[in-house]
């Protein structure tokens, strides 16, 4: 899997690329929103448009960050899944937690 991380007004926005399917990829998402809150980020919006599968350790990677971040007073935005992450997103019941928006624009613009 590959991202990119970048400073986007208040936002870190972390694109991701490939599959998010091993204990590999959960640690790297992990621990990019780690750094980002240690280095006192609260708002982070995730673009899955380049991430054409999540397996559970994938959802389990997303969850871990999301509530690290709600936990540290910030707020994890989901931007354009795939159909068959957000089939497996609400698979799971977990399409209810996330705030999910059609663009990186549109989650940087979200209150």
């Amino acid at each position: 899997m590959k991202t990119d991380v970048s400073k986007q007004g208040d936002a870190v926005v972390v694109v991701l690329s490939g599959e998010i399917v091993a204990r590999d990829e959960q640690h790297q998402v992990t621990g990019i929103i780690d750094e980002k809150l240690a280095d006192g980020e609260r708002t982070f919006v995730l673009d899955l448009s380049g991430v054409p599968y999540v397996s559970s350790l994938g959802i389990a990677a997303l969850v871990a960050v999301y509530v690290k971040a709600n936990r540290e007073g910030g707020c994890l935005r989901l931007v354009n899944p795939r159909p068959r992450v957000a089939s497996i997103l609400e698979m799971t019941k977990v399409s209810d937690v996330f705030k999910t928006y059609s663009s990186v624009d549109e989650a940087l613009g979200a209150q």
